[in-house]
């Protein structure tokens, strides 16, 4: 599901930002690359899991959870 969501949201920036920027895909460690590499790819949009904030209980019986997740966007420009 997360997967899922973050696929989602890299569809919506790429479409929403048009030829503004090279890329929009998720972040797989690539700022720890080269910076001659990352210089490449620039302008260039991130997109990762930044972990769940909370779960609350979501049944009577409490044992189903609603947990509340953050997605981070990380844009890169020169």
């Amino acid at each position: 599901m997360i997967t899922q969501i973050e696929q989602a949201i890299c569809q919506r920036l790429t479409e929403g930002l048009g030829k503004m920027t090279r890329a929009v895909t998720s972040y797989g460690g690539e700022i720890d690359d080269d910076v001659g590499r990352i210089v490449r790819v620039l302008p260039a949009v991130w997109v990762t899991f930044g972990g769940i904030s909370k779960t609350e209980p979501f049944s009577v019986s409490k044992r189903q959870y609603k947990p509340t997740g953050q997605f981070v966007v990380i844009v890169g420009d020169y």
